[in-house]
């Protein structure tokens, strides 16, 4: 298999090869036989293959190694048969290939691109309750490989960040004063993730990218679970209400 980096990886011969074997191998397992294929998705996270059979499209997903651990969390989501979540008709964890079927257009999409307020309060409200429905299962979603961003740890995260940045040199890092001044933030971030932590809210599974392209219009199945944490609820909110802006 080609070492090669993404996204030039998901251009490689290999590796299509290899990625397309599996997804016939799995195609045919569930009496599927793929005719044709694209690439309509490459990303250095992620690339999308689109694979045609006599009947609705299968899609195959292959996550960068950053976000690998989404093959995990989909198949963990459906073991769980948590609601308005995807189900994986196969899935390589160690490679983080998911084969999945046909979602049809997303709830962006079936709006001709712009979600009305009322619908998209709908969305909203069935993803809190999808997400209330993960609270018990934190560990297990820990266990898959996802960050762990709950409250009481984010000082430390905001912190490691910071450093980061720091030692970082421009354009991607941040200049000596705006570092200092984030520093001086930190006491005040401190005592509001402790009321986060005290408070009666509990840590789910946080999407972290949900908007309404990230959903699929037919029972508002949400997908696209790369960069999702375990960690305050709301955290979802910075991502959703950036999109309704």
């Amino acid at each position: 298999m080609t070492t090669l980096t993404t996204p030039a990886r998901w251009l490689d011969a290999a590796w299509q090869d290899a990625v397309l074997g599996w997804g016939r191998a799995a195609s045919l397992d569930v009496g599927a036989t793929v005719t044709d294929w694209t690439q309509p998705h490459v990303r250095p996270w992620s690339t999308v293959l689109r694979l045609e059979t006599a009947r609705d499209p299968l899609w195959l997903k292959a996550n960068g190694d950053g976000t690998r651990h989404e093959a995990r969390v989909l198949a963990l989501l459906a073991d769980l048969d948590l609601p308005h979540t995807p189900r994986p008709l196969a899935v390589d964890v160690e490679r983080g290939w998911t084969l999945l079927p046909d979602g049809g257009p997303t709830a962006r999409e079936a709006h001709g691109g712009l979600l009305p307020l009322d619908d998209t309060v709908d969305l909203l409200t069935t993803y809190a309750e999808l997400q209330r429905a993960t609270e018990p299962h934190v560990d297990a979603f820990l266990a898959a490989g996802v960050d762990d961003l709950r409250p009481h740890r984010m000082p430390g995260v905001l912190t490691s960040l910071l450093d980061e940045l720091a030692r970082t040199p421009p354009p991607r890092g941040v200049d000596v004063a705006s570092v200092a001044r984030l520093r001086s933030l930190l006491p005040g971030y401190v005592d509001a993730c402790a009321e986060l932590e005290a408070g009666p809210v509990r840590p789910a599974l946080q999407h972290d990218d949900l908007h309404s392209n990230n959903v699929f219009q037919r029972e508002y199945v949400v997908f696209d679970w790369g960069d999702a944490v375990v960690g305050q609820p709301f955290g979802t909110l910075l991502a959703s209400l950036n999109s309704v802006a």
